[in-house]
């Protein structure tokens, strides 16, 4: 037979695009592969002998049943279908919403009514498995399902290697209650950060203290978000029992390990140590399969691993769209970064200094320039994750400003959208995914992640990773670039003037607002060369487009970073109270009450609403959200601000910029 013969081995010539001579319905499945078959023999071309045919080998044709066994299964394997083909008709491809699940708290468009989910795979099928490793190499969400990160509860590997889901349960609390109450009624268990929010919103926004002092540009006079400390179990009553009040647990539970002090060769040691005092993050760093998930590190080139959080709450609770920054890292670690030694004449417990250090470790484990990427293991109940690239970041989504108490978070709230205020939200879309005990959700690098509850409790771990060797994504350098430029300007213009000096180097009008002559000048042209040479080369250049062809870019992008940005967000005080200008507005009107009572005041003049009692006044006060008073010397008293008269000149109203600092001079006089 030549080299060329490609006649079939028994009987009959098989070519490709021919159609078969069996029955269309058994040609996929077991009937396929038992019914004869002519053997047929595929031809190949190599490098080293040209064309080829190849044939099965002996022992597989007798595993087949034989010559025609064999060809029935070749066949079989020709006619099988493509992984997209098996994966649109596999029920785990499904989003995972069930019935019962409440409604999202987002806009139903953002997911194009329920049509954009995130791929749900296998990592059991191995054409998912290597699908799924393709998706995070190119730095896109993924869900995966049966990897066993947390433990199994079926089979040999819930015997040989329990983790979290046979420590914790799947259903609720109890069991980690259960498993740690010695240790919580010893008073030796580590209290952990809670939030605390209305439960008319059982929404959960903490705000950064170091970024909400008196006096800051973008002051929020009364978060609605407060932050506690309290053990798990505490955590757990207060979450089953309160009504009026929901709490959310959201903390670091361990920390990376020093490899340099550990004694043992990298590859032995756990990647992660838990706080002292802590049995939770005991649990989770025994309960994690940390050889599973230093396998996928090596293959997608990924960075050391940085810490974990558990994230716990009940149904109904959202943390709204957020993106990981060091600043909620170094908000949300364990304990204070600084503890004294000594208080008085007495030594503060080593524990708490050792927690202490770790605390500190975790929030210098990750920077603005150095982000991460994360795998949210779900382990009790089930939750809805709603992802959006970070490339939208300034295309609708409104971050906060980098020095504000909400940084991190959006401005836009997808749970109550205000289009007025908000208009480009309705550009954004993204993917869901429902999160199921053993579930592995892959975020990647500066994704946005909106987080709701779905069963009556709920908790996850998520593992912190640094990028590694991997290259930064198109869409995650919109965001990284956004912030380095927010944060040049920011540190030398300051808060206030920030957004009119990017506005200035948007609209390439610097040289009208600076004295080329002064240092000063001369600083501020620097900073406008830098801030466009970290746009231009920072974003990646457009596929296919010549080297250079990303030049230019800078004035659309800086117009998107401050487009309803940078400015103060006085809505987030509307219904803030201050009881240091209400009782002054309240004296102010018992005195105008009296001098009408004397008659030395007209009613007219002054107002109606004088001549009320104290009593009556102070009813007035606390219910008219416009209650205002007007100043003897001009202004105003409202309930949270007092408004003075404008006394500038007009020429300080024509160019307030060249008169800053005489203006905050004189507001600082005021507030003395």
């Amino acid at each position: 037979m030549s080299n060329t013969d490609t006649k079939a081995y028994s009987a009959t010539e098989i070519r490709p695009g021919e159609p078969r001579e069996h029955d269309d319905k058994a040609s996929f499945g077991p009937q396929a592969v038992a019914r004869p078959r002519p053997m047929a023999i595929r031809q190949v071309n190599t490098v080293t002998r040209g064309k080829g045919r190849i044939k099965p080998r002996l022992s597989q044709v007798e595993r087949m049943g034989g010559v025609d066994g064999a060809a029935g299964a070749i066949e079989a394997a020709h006619s099988m279908p493509r992984e997209e083909a098996v994966a649109d008709r596999d029920p785990d491809r499904a989003s995972g919403e069930l019935p019962s699940d409440a409604p999202p708290r987002y806009p139903y468009y953002l997911t194009d009514d329920g049509d954009s989910v995130v791929p749900r795979l296998d990592w059991t099928d191995a054409r998912q498995r290597n699908r799924a490793m393709d998706l995070m190499r190119r730095g896109e969400p993924v869900l995966l399902r049966r990897t066993g990160l947390t433990g199994s509860l079926t089979g040999r590997a819930a015997d040989i290697k329990p983790g979290l889901l046979n420590w914790w349960g799947t259903d609720d609390f109890d069991k980690v209650l259960e498993r740690h109450r010695a240790t919580v009624d010893g008073g030796s268990a580590r209290e952990m950060r809670c939030m605390t929010s209305v439960a008319g919103k059982h929404a959960f926004t903490p705000a950064i203290e170091q970024n909400n002092a008196f006096g800051s540009h973008y002051r929020v006079r009364k978060p609605e978000t407060d932050v506690s400390s309290r053990d798990f179990q505490t955590f757990a009553t207060c979450a089953r029992n309160w009504t009026d009040l929901k709490m959310y647990l959201l903390d670091d539970v361990a920390v990376a390990v020093d490899r340099s002090t550990a004694g043992k060769p990298p590859t032995d040691v756990t990647p992660l140590k838990s706080f002292p005092n802590d049995p939770i993050g005991s649990d989770v760093v025994s309960g994690i399969d940390w050889e599973w998930l230093a396998n996928v590190r090596r293959a997608l080139k990924m960075g050391p691993v940085r810490g974990a959080v558990i994230s716990a709450g009940t149904e109904g609770s959202l943390l709204p769209a957020h993106h990981l920054t060091s600043s909620l890292v170094s908000h949300g670690v364990a304990s204070p970064k600084k503890v004294p030694t000594h208080v008085g004449k007495f030594e503060v417990n080593p524990l708490d200094l050792e927690g202490a250090r770790a605390a500190e470790d975790a929030a210098k484990a990750m920077s603005n320039e150095n982000h991460c990427e994360s795998f949210q293991c779900q382990v009790i109940g089930r939750r809805r994750v709603l992802l959006i690239s970070p490339d939208l970041s300034y295309k609708g989504l409104y971050p906060y400003p980098i020095a504000h108490p909400y940084d991190g978070y959006a401005m836009a709230n997808l749970d109550d959208a205000d289009y007025s205020r908000h208009p480009r939200l309705a550009e954004v879309r993204g993917a869901a995914a429902i999160c199921e005990p053993g579930d592995v959700l892959f975020v990647p690098d500066s994704w946005w992640r909106h987080e709701q509850g779905l069963t009556q409790e709920h908790a996850a771990v998520e593992i912190r990773v640094g990028t590694g060797m991997r290259p930064r994504t198109a869409a995650a350098a919109v965001l990284h670039v956004g912030r380095l430029v927010e944060d040049r300007v920011t540190r030398a213009e300051g808060h206030r003037d920030a957004r009119h000096w990017t506005k200035v180097i948007a609209d390439a009008e610097e040289a009208d607002w600076l004295d080329l002559g002064t240092v000063r000048g001369a600083h501020r042209i620097d900073m406008a060369h830098m801030v466009r040479d970290e746009i231009d080369l920072g974003l990646p250049t457009p596929r296919g487009a010549q080297p250079g062809a990303g030049r230019g870019r800078w004035q659309a992008f800086l117009r998107d970073l401050i487009d309803g940005r940078m400015e103060p967000t006085d809505w987030l005080n509307d219904n803030f109270v201050d009881p240091l200008f209400l009782s002054e507005a309240k004296a102010e009107m018992k005195r105008r009450a009296e001098l009408i009572a004397d008659g030395k005041v007209d009613p007219e003049t002054t107002g109606t609403e004088l001549a009320l009692s104290s009593d009556e006044l102070a009813k007035v006060a606390g219910a008219e959200d416009n209650f205002a008073v007007s100043l003897a010397g001009g202004g105003v008293l409202t309930k949270n601000a007092k408004r003075l008269p404008d006394d500038r000149s007009e020429t300080q109203r024509s160019f307030p910029e060249f008169f800053v600092d005489s203006l905050n001079q004189k507001a600082s006089q005021l507030r003395e």
